[in-house]
């Protein structure tokens, strides 16, 4: 293929004198020695029929890179698996995937199972979408080329700037930001396979990180420090995952100076949105604008449709599980969800609009609301991250809401619970009804 992630590689980030530094480890690969590698791995691959499915999992090591890049050389698709993953979860995962085999750090495994051709897909995903099991979403080298065109035009990202590569190399989040600008253009990552809240601004510090794509718990931790910070190198920090509340974008820029800029994308689409100024997240505004390459569109209904060529779809569109609303300025805005509707006495209520209210109580640092049922009717449930009663927050809600929309249920909890993914982990959520 013309415009294989391999052949990108060789003539962009394969010519970096300084691609990739392992933390842990305090070693760093040129652009050449991550090809020698992937050769190496590719070796490996002799047996292995072309434009077939091999899964690939693991932390953040120059070893899962220089594996990606022996797949793509390879001309067959990595399937891309958490690096939580188990013995066992990597092999079911594989059956259920039909992929053929598991390209390990260390060998090869081959498994005996059918399996699927992965046609032209480069990478295949791996998410849980809104039903929460596990499916693939078949991207191209199109579609993740185009991705990695809109993330690093609409975040000014450059050759010369240094990532921190904390979020996991294989979610879609860090396959964008981290390894298509490496990829791409070069653009070095500095990662490690895990680490302490105390360990990053050091290692900012220390290698003169540049840019710093995460999460909003992670961001939300490293601002509770009151510990006094020197100038730093950072100019770009990115949230991305989950909902980043206007408090802790407050708290960060008081105590670094930076501003957080929200980013939101999806398996299927990539990188839609970004706020380029940093100003959304202050004031507590929108998620940003849509980023080069991307066009946003609402219905009636409020559902948006996402289209563009890094979107993984025939079509080139995809209508996201979310609600949302485009302001004036061309700022998306979400709502909630669109399969989240319940039924409460006959009329129509939007969890996410109940959680968007919950959130202005002072004192409330973050809000779930989920459906609910018993005895065949819907009722809300709410978790509130933060201190208080039940009977304080239904009374704070009436003055926002009508009585058919205050949640039956009120828990709360010193955090709320999130996946690896940095989303909210729903099914602890609702473990803690029983």
């Amino acid at each position: 293929m013309i415009d294989s992630l391999w052949r990108v590689w060789l003539n962009g980030g394969g010519k970096a004198p300084i691609a990739f530094h392992e933390i842990e480890t305090n070693k760093t690969f040129s652009g050449h020695e991550l090809t020698q590698r992937a050769l190496d791995y590719a070796s490996l691959l002799s047996s292995i029929r072309v434009g077939t499915r091999i899964v690939l999992a693991g932390r953040n090591q120059a070893s899962w890179f220089a594996r990606f890049l022996a797949i793509q050389q390879k001309g067959c698709s990595a399937v891309l698996l958490d690096p939580e993953c188990g013995t066992d979860a990597l092999l079911s995962s594989a059956k259920l995937f039909r992929a053929e085999a598991i390209l390990h750090p260390d060998h090869l495994e081959v498994l005996t199972h059918s399996s699927a051709k992965c046609g032209e897909s480069a990478v295949y995903k791996t998410t849980s979408g809104s039903s929460g099991a596990p499916k693939l979403v078949a991207c191209s080298a199109a579609h993740l080329l185009a991705d990695g065109r809109n993330i690093i035009k609409g975040m000014r990202l450059k050759k010369r700037d240094r990532q921190l590569g904390l979020i996991p190399f294989g979610h879609s989040y860090g396959l964008g930001n981290l390894i298509l600008p490496l990829i791409m253009q070069g653009t070095p990552i500095w990662a490690a396979r895990q680490f302490v809240i105390s360990q990053i601004f050091e290692w900012i510090q220390k290698y003169k990180i540049t840019c710093f794509p995460t999460v909003p718990t992670v961001l939300d931790l490293v601002s509770k420090d009151s510990s006094p910070i020197a100038k730093t190198s950072l100019r770009l920090v990115v949230s991305a995952g989950s909902v980043l509340e206007k408090e802790t974008c407050i708290k960060f820029f008081k105590r670094f100076g930076v501003k957080v800029h929200n980013f939101y994308g999806s398996s299927e689409t990539g990188g839609i949105c970004y706020d380029v100024s940093g100003n959304a997240g202050l004031t507590g505004r929108a998620l940003g604008r849509p980023l080069p390459g991307v066009k946003i569109m609402t219905d009636r209904k409020n559902r948006i449709l996402v289209q563009g060529e890094s979107v993984a779809t025939r079509s080139g569109r995809f209508r996201m599980p979310d609600l949302g609303a485009l302001h004036s300025s061309g700022e998306l805005q979400l709502l909630g969800r669109d399969r989240c509707i319940a039924f409460v006495g006959s009329k129509k209520v939007c969890p996410g609009e109940v959680e968007n209210c919950l959130k202005r109580i002072e004192g409330v640092r973050h809000a779930v609301v989920a459906i609910q049922k018993f005895k065949g009717r819907d009722y809300l449930v709410a978790w509130v991250e933060g201190r208080g009663t039940q009977e304080r927050i239904q009374q704070k809600l009436l003055s926002q809401l009508p009585l058919w929309k205050i949640p039956r249920r009120v828990l709360f909890l010193k955090s709320i619970p999130l996946s690896g993914r940095g989303k909210t982990d729903h099914r602890k959520l609702e473990s803690m009804l029983l």
